[in-house]
């Protein structure tokens, strides 16, 4: 599986997924969107920079809740779309197919199983994207840690896990009172420390993850180097952490059972791979 973070954070998210493709590239893929918080164009040129297929080549977008950062741009995407109920009626799309949270959905050679999430949408969830082999987990706007959700997403290999704001900057920062008393509150987003409590409930429930990607960090209210800083304290060497940002998105993820590589942003020279003990 290829996990491809095209931009995550406050202004608008979306991630791309691609299994099936097999040495030769003979095998049909499956490619997913999850979340279409970009424009429409904004999308295609990202997933043209990162090596990914094109637009018309995406088989669905997943929308995880209705908030304009996740679902601005999913009517413009020609796409079929996949979503709760609650979801699509308050996103106003039409969705090809219905999720249910608790539930697993299959599209191509990928099982979807949907994670409800305490935030403030209707019925926003979580995923849990398999292969048969390898587990990708999406957990972003989560008002609060909790342990039913460490213990869905324990033994993910790769984890995308919000870490939103430092409540320092937040407490300092610009935004008005109201806003920063929704972001803060228990269905609002994680605070790095909220992340880094979570991640420990996860590692507590099962194995570490390859990689946790640092997902959804406020431009205003957090810094890439907190929030690192925090999931890093919690995993030690036992996971390799990185930060996905709004304007670059996270470095591409390649993951089967023997191997992991950890692709370059386009900016960068250097991709990591290593092993993964059997």
């Amino acid at each position: 599986m290829r996990l491809v973070v095209l931009g995550s954070g406050s202004s608008g998210n979306a991630a791309y997924l691609e299994a099936g493709v097999d040495s030769r590239g003979d095998a049909a893929p499956t490619r997913l969107l999850v979340d279409a918080g970009l424009s429409k164009r904004e999308t295609e040129r990202r997933l043209a920079a990162r090596r990914c297929a094109p637009l018309d080549a995406i088989d669905a977008v997943i929308i995880t809740h209705d908030h304009g950062d996740h679902a601005a741009a999913a009517r413009r995407l020609g796409r079929p779309i996949l979503a709760t109920a609650a979801t699509a009626a308050a996103a106003g799309v039409d969705a090809a197919h219905t999720l249910v949270a608790g539930t697993t959905t299959y599209v191509g050679a990928l099982a979807l199983h949907a994670v409800a999430l305490p935030h403030d949408a209707d019925d926003a969830i979580g995923l849990l994207v398999s292969d048969g082999d390898v587990t990708i987990g999406l957990l972003t706007d989560c008002g609060h840690p909790d342990p039913r959700l460490a213990g869905a997403f324990s033994g993910c290999d790769v984890l995308l896990l919000e870490a939103n704001h430092e409540p320092s900057l937040l407490r300092s920062g610009p935004y008005p009172s109201s806003l920063k008393r929704r972001i803060a509150g228990p269905r609002g987003h994680l605070s790095n420390a909220e992340s880094a409590l979570l991640l420990q409930q996860l590692l507590a429930a099962g194995p570490a993850p390859r990689v946790v990607v640092a997902a959804h960090l406020s431009e205003v209210n957090n810094r890439p180097q907190l929030a690192r800083r925090a999931l890093e304290r919690v995993v030690g060497r036992r996971s390799r952490v990185v930060v996905a940002t709004q304007a670059e998105g996270a470095p591409a993820i390649t993951v089967d059972q023997h191997r992991l590589t950890v692709e370059p942003l386009p900016r960068e020279q250097l991709a990591f791979a290593f092993e993964i003990a059997s």
